[in-house]
């Protein structure tokens, strides 16, 4: 208790008891108990404030437990076939800013969530269709071109959703922000080689386990019926993410495919 706190107590006690032993000295009018009312807010703030809190964390809880149980839906999808090692969307500067603030942590995520999806929209959709250019509505769209399946959008919407409430200032804990960063991963697990709808080079492609560079979001770009060597991957057959001049200086061959895998995940 503060000293605020404990001089509106002793005002409120004072009132109270002078009125109990004689009411013509303190009357209980209308007057007096909007006075009391407001004696008695810096009373009742802390306990306003943790019920906000244990609120929020309420809120936060149904929101993560809604999120793992898509992620699971997800990762079902793609349980027989190799999951991307890949990171569709990265957590490394949410991780980086967790210890410092939680908030902030969240918000990085967001934005990273919201580059990667746009950086999708712009690659594989004709933006003139987009009728939102929101998170929801890049969501919307992308689901519908089967780009990524119901599942994994609700998931994301959650995820973003929770971002959201971070960056407009709900009290976020460390271990909640720890979970929504873990979700995130989990659910880059759930896009299996080739479908990765981030369209960023990989340079880290060896440590992966893939062929190039770009072999993560392949299968995403069209496939010609005419193979032209100028934009064709002589391996995979879809347009070259990296585009013609970076097919073109390809030295790859069927004959570099590990033996072990399949191309097509399909």
């Amino acid at each position: 208790m503060n000293w605020m706190q404990i001089v509106a107590f002793v005002i409120i006690v004072l009132a109270l008891v002078s009125h109990g032993f004689s009411p013509n000295i303190f009357m209980l009018d209308k007057y007096s108990i909007c006075l009391l009312f407001l004696l008695a807010i810096p009373l009742l703030t802390p306990y306003l404030k943790k019920a906000k809190w244990f609120g929020a964390e309420f809120e936060f809880r149904d929101e993560i437990e809604k999120t793992a149980s898509l992620i699971e839906k997800s990762e079902e999808v793609t349980k027989e076939s190799r999951p991307l090692p890949f990171s569709t969307f990265s957590t490394e500067s949410a991780r980086q800013t967790l210890d410092i603030d939680p908030n902030l942590s969240l918000a990085a995520l967001r934005i990273d969530i919201e580059r990667i999806l746009s950086h999708a929209v712009l690659s594989f959709l004709d933006i003139t269709n987009i009728r939102t250019r929101s998170l929801r509505g890049y969501m919307q769209s992308l689901t519908a071109a089967k780009l990524i399946n119901p599942d994994q959008a609700g998931a994301l919407l959650h995820i973003s959703h929770m971002c959201n409430k971070a960056v407009h200032g709900h009290d976020v804990t460390r271990s909640e922000a720890i979970e929504i960063i873990e979700l995130t991963e989990r659910l880059n697990q759930s896009f299996s080689i080739g479908y990765s709808i981030n369209v960023d080079k990989n340079d880290q492609y060896a440590d992966h386990g893939l062929i190039c560079e770009w072999e993560h979001c392949i299968e995403h770009f069209p496939l010609l019926e005419e193979d032209d060597k100028n934009i064709s991957c002589q391996i995979f057959g879809h347009n070259c993410p990296g585009g013609s001049e970076v097919r073109i200086q390809c030295i790859l061959t069927m004959a570099d495919f590990p033996p072990d895998r399949h191309i097509s995940e399909e």
